[in-house]
């Protein structure tokens, strides 16, 4: 061998300064991982805790639209019963109206119908002493027309 073909050498492949590069390389790449991924917990943490915030926000409106709700069912409950009292009161009132246009329609046929059927005869008018049941003699008036019980 000549001394012009040491330099063709390969360099040697362990060589500690190398080595020593690479590691160096591994670890600000690890750092700089580190780094994205504390940036990245961070960011977590972050939506994490909108998260929540937003969950007990909607936890209290929850609550609020239960406490409404119960209010509107009571509201709707008694509104029901009032609405029965007076769909009640208002069949009564219909049957009240019902029976006194049958009785006003009964009257009306039955004026109508003793109108045609009955003639009242005219009476004239004549004093007492005139009256053909009206007597003098005392032993002829009723016990009534004296004021005396009954025998």
């Amino acid at each position: 061998m000549s001394l012009l073909h040491r330099d063709a050498r390969p360099k040697r492949k362990h060589r500690a300064d190398d080595r020593i590069a690479a590691l160096q390389s591994t670890i600000t790449s690890l750092r700089e991982d580190i780094a994205m991924l504390l940036n990245q917990r961070a960011a977590a943490d972050d939506y994490f805790m909108r998260l929540d915030q937003h969950r007990k926000e909607l936890e209290v409106e929850a609550e609020q639209l239960t406490e409404q709700l119960a209010g509107e069912r009571t509201a709707r409950i008694a509104v029901e019963k009032d609405r029965d009292a007076l769909e009640r009161y208002i069949r009564d009132l219909e049957g009240q109206l019902a029976d006194a246009e049958r009785r006003l329609d009964v009257r009306t046929w039955a004026e109508a119908a003793a109108a045609k059927t009955q003639e009242l005869p005219v009476i004239e008018v004549v004093p007492l002493a005139q009256a053909p049941f009206a007597t003098t003699n005392p032993a002829r008036v009723q016990s009534w027309a004296k004021g005396e019980p009954a025998a």
